[in-house]
């Protein structure tokens, strides 16, 4: 068995570099353009399945493929960052007064 996974087009510019989780944003337009470029690079493959995410980024991305039904679950949603969700880690860090020392 072969699994193909593939990560939803570019998001909307107020959301890129944020910790979008469960936030149902769409796809700029690079995205959406990303997303005929992915469709038409698996164009002549053929897949027994296809899973997405339920959320609005996923099913843009997921749109151009044809060949199959599609099943939307929230199973497959990233992960939820809670009260951070939308912001980008500079304003995560301001507004909790957060302080980073090291990665590790």
């Amino acid at each position: 068995m072969m699994i193909t996974l593939v990560r939803h087009g570019e998001v909307e510019k107020a959301y890129q570099r944020c910790y979008n989780g469960h936030n149902d944003i769409g796809l700029s337009l690079k995205g959406k353009e990303e997303a005929t470029l992915l469709a038409n690079y698996f164009q002549d493959h053929s897949f027994d399945a296809v899973y997405s995410s339920d959320l609005k980024r996923c099913r843009q991305t997921i749109k151009p493929f044809t060949q199959n039904s599609i099943v939307y679950t929230p199973l497959l949603r990233e992960k939820s960052w809670g009260r951070h969700e939308g912001m980008g880690f500079e304003a995560i860090v301001e507004r909790d007064g957060l302080e980073y020392k090291s990665f590790e």
